[in-house]
């Protein structure tokens, strides 16, 4: 998703996000990545944040 290194974390999510997360993905025609879609959420978040503090 990024040109940036990456970097391993390892996080503990509510069982029902990573199924929703899973069903997600399987009605996708070319899923992305777990990791992908997280990150993109998590920028998404943050991106909103920092906007609203502005």
């Amino acid at each position: 998703m990024s040109d940036h290194a990456s970097i391993s974390k390892n996080f503990r999510l509510d069982a029902s996000l990573l199924e929703r997360l899973k069903k997600w993905r399987e009605e996708q025609e070319f899923p992305p990545s777990e990791t992908a879609v997280v990150e993109a959420a998590l920028k998404a978040f943050l991106d909103l944040r920092e906007k609203r503090k502005k």
